[in-house]
């Protein structure tokens, strides 16, 4: 990475503490949501007893309001000088959201869960427009291309790991060993896995926190 001519995460980019923080609430904001696409269908049917496609299409309103969240997040931080507090309530609305799915897993109706859902979408999905608003406030125009593809690619390589440990944290709480554990999944797994969401939440939290909220750039730095 030091003596290549074009890495493929440029260290000059990171070695801005601003462009670090806003990597960083990025990767672990994301990683727990794309871990929540794959395991909530599956919590569902095995937890709850659901049809594989009455899971999958319940798990919707996670996507659709973090759509949602994002697409009127986008239009409003600009024009805000205090652009880092609507995404700091929102991922505490999330944080609680998951927390409180973690405690009622066991027995959440649809109505509950949608409405977690709604939540947690609405929340989260104030964090990436901000994430991409202070990397466009900290990089200059020539390595902004760079400092995107760095934040997808650390966005990518922490998604892969968490759905691997989260793999892993509801195959060993059902208690039995490879193939046979598949059919006797055990809520308390998935009790994991949302609080560890919870805890991947907050450490976006406290990166969005240690952010410097500089005034927005009107022009490119050159």
């Amino acid at each position: 990475l030091r003596t290549a001519p074009e890495p493929l995460i440029p260290l000059a980019i990171l070695g801005d503490r601003e462009v670090r923080l806003t990597v960083a609430a990025n990767a672990f904001g994301w990683g727990p949501i794309v871990g929540m696409h794959i395991f909530l269908p599956v919590f569902l049917q095995n937890v709850h007893g659901m049809q594989p496609s009455t899971a999958g299409l319940s798990v919707l309103m996670l996507a659709v309001m973090l759509n949602i969240s994002a697409g009127v997040t986008g239009t409003i931080l600009p024009h805000r000088q205090h652009y880092k507090t609507i995404p700091m309530v929102g991922m505490l609305l999330a944080i609680a959201s998951v927390l409180v799915l973690a405690w009622r897993a066991r027995n959440v109706s649809l109505l509950e869960f949608e409405v977690l859902l709604f939540l947690i979408g609405s929340g989260f999905g104030t964090l990436p427009p901000l994430a991409a608003t202070a990397l466009q406030n900290n990089v200059s125009i020539h390595s902004f291309g760079s400092g995107v593809a760095t934040m997808q690619f650390s966005r990518n390589l922490y998604a892969t790991m968490v759905v691997a440990v989260f793999g892993a944290v509801v195959l060993v709480a059902s208690g039995a060993p490879g193939a046979s554990a598949v059919a006797h999944y055990s809520a308390d797994g998935f009790v994991r896995v949302f609080v560890a969401v919870a805890c991947s939440f907050a450490v976006a939290l406290v990166a969005v926190l240690l952010i410097k909220e500089k005034p927005l750039l009107t022009e490119h730095i050159r």
